[in-house]
């Protein structure tokens, strides 16, 4: 049986997050994926999902500026 490291959850918790969509869970997505990357820095999974978080945020609607 293989054990998840701390790197795994955090980022398994991020990308689970980022499945939900929506800006917050966005945003909490980006937190774990740095917590996974600070981990283990060449994670290529964190890496491409943190990349493509950023992205997705980036075309989330501002909503009402007053």
């Amino acid at each position: 049986m293989n054990i998840a490291t701390p790197w795994q959850v955090y980022a398994a918790l991020g990308f689970t997050h980022h499945l939900k969509g929506g800006t917050d869970s966005l945003h909490k997505a980006i937190d774990y994926y740095h917590q996974a990357l600070g981990l283990k820095s060449e994670d290529t999974f964190a890496t491409e999902m943190l990349r493509t978080a950023f992205e997705e945020i980036g075309k989330e609607p501002l909503g009402h500026v007053l």
